[in-house]
């Protein structure tokens, strides 16, 4: 069977895998499933790809706001270093989010250009014009090709 974000989103609720890395996105989103699903075709068998509504956001401290946001890139790290621990393993979590998130996503491709690319964007200085650019269109993707009204990011509440 031919992996990819449409037949996992239609499987029930992820278990988390702390040996391997996660991209997570949001799967109520039409570009953010098409998205996602052109970056699964070029990643290594490795990394799964899947949409939050799927995912146990819990037990990898992140939360259903930030993934409706932004995508998020969830990797085992070094037992030395920090960072949550995922349920029943020793192994911390890395999490990284929106650009940084695609970044990680990208160094893990089978092709060694979209590596490079991925390793581009956490350097000086795209990793510092990537965040801003991640944002704008994050914020519109509601607007983009393939968009659905899904797609819209609902600003939080403002308190009073």
């Amino acid at each position: 069977m031919e992996r990819g974000p449409v037949t996992q989103a239609l499987q029930p609720l992820q278990p988390l895998q702390p040996l391997q890395p996660l991209l997570i996105f949001d799967g109520d989103c039409a570009f953010c499933t098409q998205a996602a699903g052109w970056i699964e075709r070029r990643l290594t068998s490795d990394v799964s790809v899947v949409p939050w509504q799927r995912t146990d956001l819990t037990a990898l401290g992140v939360t259903p706001e930030r993934v409706q946001a932004e995508v998020v890139w969830a990797e085992p790290t070094r037992a030395s270093s920090g960072g949550p621990s995922a349920p029943g393993s020793r192994r911390p979590i890395s999490i990284r989010g929106g650009a940084s998130a695609v970044a990680a996503a990208l160094q893990h491709s089978r092709s060694p250009l979209w590596r490079l690319a991925g390793r581009a964007l956490d350097l000086p200085p795209l990793r510092w014009i990537a965040p801003p650019v991640y944002r704008l269109i994050a914020r519109n993707r509601y607007r983009l090709p393939g968009a659905t009204p899904a797609c819209a990011i609902t600003p939080p509440a403002r308190p009073s």
